[in-house]
């Protein structure tokens, strides 16, 4: 059945074709997705509460770069600038559409943007939920097992991880959900029980999911390799699109998921930047681990994918099901499960991994996605009690690190809340409208009115050029130098982001030190540099006089207090 260009009569006949296809959803769907969503909620208000409580009542995120989209958003809704200071465009953010569904909710509650953040996170985990649920045949209600929802528990709260990601406070969740969406509507392309309306969808949600994460390529790259394969006489299943259809929805699907990282390329480089976000440009510049050019070496994606050994897992044995279907086997899944495999190794390629899982838990979601489909087509009804036993288990000893992550979302919270935020504060109090130096830029540029020199280049192009030409870490010189012709009146650093890199004309002014477990935090020191005499004395003195307001668990190690050590710090930046 052709996917596109259908005139009514075939819109007509799809529809027929796809209520006779589709299998009525069982009564105990509806139960699972409840069970699924009320689990997440009630995790998720678990984890909003310890975290309100740990952090003095106030809303803070796991990790600093949440704020550094709610900077971005602030200075769009009230200033019309894409960036993090009002009148200079940077593209400090490789989620553009985040950013723009934020920007109206904020103009009209801008004291709520991280609550709103935190509400559009859950709404998005119940859908993930939703999504899972009702589109699997491996959990039916008529099959009913207290293991159906022991399972659907442990996926999201540890594999998938939604109450912990809505306390990142970013757009993963939203990504995911897309992710999935879109494997739903190529299913039922590949099946023929799509029709035009659900082609225009599909292509619609790779735009969008293009839109939140540009990883959305690689996903768009699966589906386009899988509907050729699905296209070939081998693996076609009746009503599967022609090989002249195919192949014209496999160029839309990299065309829809391509166009927002094209749009925005372009309008980086006509304001003089690089192609991809500064962001990304500088993590790039800093890590060349195992990377020919862009991509990672075949020993690095091996290494990459065996950070998340879930993953890892499930890669595995949805490749088995590939190979098996390849040599004739049960086919009915190929294309969602190629999606995935290809989508896999391309982000392990290309992409990040880590920081609690957030980068790949969208691949995560795609595997058992496709490895419920692949049971609920290959395991007998009789087995299904004990491959779900047997999937708990597993799930529970490959997602070991992610319970710790689990474990300690509020921890994360806590100490990004003793740290940058308290960072933020501090610039905002005592240097408001005057221009600051940090590694730090999400919160301090959110709370801070003023110009921030980024010593991670996360939203600085001139530090990310250096970064660039010079490798991983910045010279004292060239520090020295932008502080100084950035009129920067204080600086505020974890010490590795300095190593070895101290100008001389700098004066230590005092010391933060976190006294809880480091989750997400970078190091349990921050330290306060003047870049010169002059403002050492005001530096010292507001430091002295915000460590009253300092929260429980950070204490304040004065510059008179530091005596020999500061010494040491003298010794080190010489060397």
């Amino acid at each position: 059945m052709s996917t596109d260009l259908m005139t009514h009569g075939d819109a007509q006949r799809a529809d027929a074709v796809s209520e006779r296809s589709t299998p009525s959803r069982p009564e105990g769907d509806r139960a699972l997705f409840w069970f699924g969503a009320a689990v997440t909620l009630v995790v998720t208000a678990v984890f909003v509460v310890l975290s309100l409580a740990e952090n003095d009542g106030r809303l803070a995120f796991a990790f600093d770069d949440a704020a550094i989209h709610f900077s971005l958003v602030d200075k769009l809704a009230f200033d019309g600038t894409w960036g993090v200071v009002p009148g200079h465009y940077v593209s400090a953010s490789s989620a553009p559409g985040w950013d723009l569904l934020l920007v109206a909710p904020t103009r009209i509650a801008p004291w709520a943007l991280g609550a709103i953040a935190l509400l559009v996170n859950v709404g998005a985990a119940v859908w993930v939920v939703w999504l899972l649920v009702r589109e699997q045949p491996f959990l039916r209600a008529e099959e009913r097992r207290p293991l159906a929802f022991v399972f659907i528990a442990v996926v999201v709260v540890v594999a998938l991880l939604l109450p912990t990601l809505a306390l990142v406070g970013m757009e993963h969740t939203l990504h995911i959900a897309l992710v999935l969406l879109a494997l739903v509507l190529l299913r039922r392309i590949v099946e023929g029980r799509s029709n035009r309306r659900d082609t225009t969808a599909y292509l619609v949600v790779l735009l969008l999911a293009g839109m939140f994460r540009f990883e959305s390529l690689f996903v768009a790259a699966g589906a386009a390799i899988a509907l050729l394969a699905v296209s070939s006489h081998r693996l076609a299943l009746p009503g599967s699109p022609s090989r002249r259809d195919a192949t014209r929805l496999a160029g839309l699907s990299l065309v829809a998921a391509g166009v927002p990282l094209v749009v925005y390329g372009v309008v980086n480089k006509a304001f003089g930047l690089t192609f991809l976000p500064v962001s990304i440009s500088s993590k790039s510049a800093r890590n060349d681990l195992h990377r020919i050019g862009p991509f990672r070496t075949p020993a690095g994606i091996i290494d990459a994918l065996t950070t998340d050994p879930l993953l890892l897992f499930l890669v595995l044995g949805v490749a088995v099901y590939l190979f098996v279907a390849w040599c004739g086997g049960p086919r009915r899944n190929f294309a969602v499960a190629l999606t995935f495999v290809v989508a896999a190794v391309l982000h392990a390629a290309l992409s990040e991994m880590g920081q609690f899982d957030r980068y790949q838990t969208y691949l995560v979601a795609m595997g058992i996605f496709a490895g419920l489909l692949i049971l609920g087509e290959v395991v007998p009804t009789r087995l299904r009690m004990g491959v779900t036993g047997f999937l708990i288990v597993a799930i529970i000893a490959l997602a070991s690190p992610k319970i710790g992550m689990v474990w300690d979302t509020s921890r994360a919270t806590s100490n990004t809340y003793r740290q940058r935020y308290q960072m933020g504060l501090f610039f905002e109090r005592y240097y408001q409208h005057r221009p600051v130096a940090t590694g730090e830029l999400g919160y301090v540029s959110y709370f801070h009115d003023g110009a921030v020199t980024d010593l991670l280049a996360l939203g600085d192009p001139e530090v990310m050029n250096e970064f660039e030409a010079h490798g991983a870490h910045l010279s004292a010189k060239f520090i020295e130098r932008i502080v100084r012709e950035r009129g920067v009146k204080a600086i505020a650093v974890y010490p590795q982001t300095v190593l070895f890199s101290v100008p001389q004309s700098w004066q230590f002014a005092g010391r933060w030190r976190l006294d809880e477990k480091e989750v997400t935090a970078f190091a349990p020191e921050i330290d306060f540099w003047a870049p010169d005499e002059g403002s050492l004395e005001k530096l010292v003195r507001s430091l002295d006089e915000f460590k009253a307001d300092l929260p429980t668990r950070v204490t304040y190690i004065s510059r008179a207090e530091v005596g020999s050590k500061l010494a040491a710090l003298e010794n080190t930046r010489s060397r």
